[in-house]
């Protein structure tokens, strides 16, 4: 096996572009931070509160990856202070359909917290209800409202899909559905302004240590490359060079086990 490497480092200038590409700019944290630390009125003691946001609009606010999105808030759990604990992503809003009128509606709301309290909340918004067979709302305020868990929430609208008839279980004639995919999270909701401005700045330290590394990263392993390439086919016609090949896979072992490998290093010097 031999190695051919573009001498002029095209091929190391297309990979920093890549390495650039990835990197998050400091306003883009700070959107996704205040999508994180929704306003309470908890004062000075807060339990922390479920959080959510969606995926989609969060990608386009932000015009960020959802797995760049998804690495912050990794990077913000992180955080000393310990503010923040990631969850799995859940659905945001639910979605109930009558198939027999609005009356199975009206009698769940007698029965289930959660509907009941979503009806009272689309009222409160001039939503006229009391002929409708579709019902929608976002969940998380309502889980909030009663503070119950969303999961919580979500089990008891789903188990509105079934009744009993002479203790059997049958259908009653409602649908749940649940979508509009979100990012979840355990959050605070009473940071002052030095605590969001060290949230702030430790995720952008974050993010700049990783983009060095990165870089650092692909300095190492080109320079390594470099020296047991070849520089044309001509070189390495007939040629077991058995040294460079050695000398490769003692640098890979290096590059592996050995934490101050990248020190030797400098990042490059970029021209604007």
């Amino acid at each position: 096996c031999h190695l051919f490497l573009n001498t002029e480092g095209g091929d190391l200038s297309e990979l920093r572009r890549h390495i650039y590409a990835d990197s998050v700019e400091r306003h883009s944290i700070r959107k996704l931070l205040q999508r994180v630390f929704v306003a309470c009125s908890c004062g000075e003691c807060c339990p922390s509160h479920e959080v959510a946001f969606s995926v989609d609009e969060t990608v386009k606010a932000l015009d960020l990856p959802e797995e760049n999105i998804a690495t912050l808030l990794c990077y913000l759990e992180l955080h000393a202070r310990q503010w923040v604990r990631v969850c799995s992503r859940a659905y945001m809003r639910a979605r109930i359909l009558s198939y027999k009128g609005p009356k199975p509606i009206r009698q769940a709301v007698k029965e289930c917290p959660p509907l009941a309290v979503a009806v009272a909340m689309e009222t409160q918004k001039g939503t006229p209800l009391d002929k409708v067979s579709t019902l929608e709302f976002p969940i998380f305020p309502v889980a909030a409202a009663i503070k119950w868990d969303s999961g919580i929430v979500k089990r008891q609208l789903k188990n509105l899909e079934w009744t009993k008839v002479n203790e059997k279980p049958c259908r009653s004639g409602l649908t749940v559905e649940f979508h509009e995919l979100g990012f979840r999270v355990q959050a605070p909701g009473n940071l002052s302004g030095e605590e969001l401005d060290s949230a702030l700045e430790s995720l952008t330290a974050r993010v700049e240590t990783q983009q060095a590394t990165a870089l650092l990263q692909l300095e190492a392993i080109y320079h390594t490359l470099m020296r047991a390439s070849q520089t044309s086919v001509a070189d390495c016609m007939d040629l077991e060079d058995g040294e460079k090949c050695e000398q490769l896979k003692t640098e890979i072992r290096k590059y592996f086990n050995e934490e101050s490998y990248l020190d030797r290093y400098n990042l490059p010097e970029v021209s604007l």
